[in-house]
């Protein structure tokens, strides 16, 4: 008998253990451990010495140790997983990433990835955005500084065209008064306290004369337009918090109408939005007196003024990027740079064109270019193509610098 209960205990015990072990053992086989598959990115593949780079690591499977060399000479720079390095010296770099894990190692190469150019003269370099007081240098004709100029726009919307002319001049240099809305929300009640405040900063005032010459809409438009923009002198990227350039916007045209719009944040109004009076919300919203009535203004403004530059700011002066031919990626986007002269009138400039075509969700979304100048305070040309908007219809910006005065 003693021999049949243990027989049957053993049994027992055997079952239990392959009912505990199953779900241990399907777990082990689901578990599967990829082989490593060696991939990476790089923040600049070119730019002017020196050049700090910050590689990511994209690698596929199982991978627990990196083995970067940034130059190709066969010795290890890093072994992190995300490394940043800085090439001192000029010439062209080949990155190579071995990665490894339990199931094995995998090596990429990337051929003449990095590209380190001579030191630039950082005035040669960069774009002078917006800069009206500073004197033009073109690479044939008299310098001077730009006094007036003639822009010709074109907006195309779902086949039908709209051509503006644009005749502006640089009126001057000045202090500027410009009007914010200040708006105090008591978190309690929701209540809102709305006060205007008065700023005053230095701003060129650019004003810009508008006609039609050209309308496929038939819509009624005046037969002119004019606004006068006043442009901060400094801090463009950082005080505005928008795609525009100007701080303050004052529009009329030759039906009557007025309207004028303003906004610029100071150091003081950040910080009391960052630290507003205890149990309120501080916000700064744009000043408006009437709303500008006609969409052709908008589309002037914030194309000209706005997105032209927003889309080209990394290559200003004091910002991320220098002008120089190649492929570097700013901002998420890859931008092709090439060089060439550039004849407007009597002026030949040495000129740069910067383009990308931008994806949203994998979905080709802009395509944009710009051509400017160091020197001069206006692009030369500036493209936008948007298409593919949820279905929406496709747009097209375009401006071109046709006129200029240097004096």
């Amino acid at each position: 008998m003693f021999e049949s209960v243990t027989k049957k205990t053993l049994i027992t015990f055997a079952a239990l253990l392959m009912v505990i072990s199953l779900p241990l053992l399907m777990a082990c086989e689901v578990e599967e451990v990829a082989a490593p598959e060696a991939d990476f990115s790089a923040t600049l593949t070119s730019g002017p010495a020196p050049l700090e780079v910050s590689f990511s690591d994209e690698s596929n499977g199982d991978v627990t140790e990196w083995e970067w060399d940034f130059n190709d000479d066969g010795i290890v720079d890093s072994t992190e997983q995300n490394p940043t390095f800085t090439y001192e010296a000029t010439g062209t770099y080949t990155v190579v990433l071995t990665v490894s894990g339990p199931e094995g190692e995998d090596t990429l190469r990337r051929t003449d990835y990095i590209v380190v150019n001579d030191v630039p003269d950082n005035d040669e370099a960069q774009w002078a955005a917006f800069s009206f007081d500073r004197e033009v240098a073109p690479a044939e004709g008299e310098p001077g500084v730009l006094t007036s100029f003639t822009v010709r726009q074109i907006y195309e919307e779902d086949g039908e065209v709209v051509e503006f002319l644009i005749e502006a001049t640089y009126e001057s240099l000045a202090v500027e008064q410009i009007r914010v809305n200040r708006l105090e929300i008591d978190q309690e009640t929701s209540d809102m306290d709305e006060t205007v405040e008065t700023i005053e900063i230095e701003c060129y005032e650019i004003r810009n004369h508008i006609t039609v010459e050209r309308d496929d809409t038939g819509a009624d438009r005046p037969d002119w337009i004019e606004i006068t923009l006043f442009i901060p002198v400094e801090d463009l990227n950082r005080e505005t918090d928008s795609l525009l350039v100007y701080a303050k916007s004052v529009y009329e045209d030759a039906d009557g109408y007025t309207s004028e719009w303003s906004y610029y944040l100071t150091n003081e109004m950040r910080e009391e939005m960052a630290d507003p009076p205890e149990g309120t919300q501080v916000f700064f919203a744009p000043y408006v007196e009437d709303d500008l009535p006609h969409f052709d203004a908008q589309i002037i403004t914030a194309g000209l003024y706005g997105w032209a530059w927003s889309f080209a700011m990394g290559f200003t002066i004091d910002g991320e990027q220098q002008l120089a031919e190649g492929t570097v990626e700013w901002g998420g986007h890859n931008y092709t740079i090439t060089r060439e002269m550039w004849e407007i009138g009597e002026y030949v400039f040495d000129a740069w064109t910067i383009e990308a075509t931008i994806d949203i969700d994998g979905v080709e979304t802009f395509h944009y270019r710009s051509v400017i100048a160091p020197d001069l305070p206006m692009p030369i040309q500036f493209e936008l193509e948007a298409f593919d908007l949820d279905e929406e219809e496709e747009f097209r910006m375009f401006y071109e610098l046709i006129e200029l005065e240097l004096s």
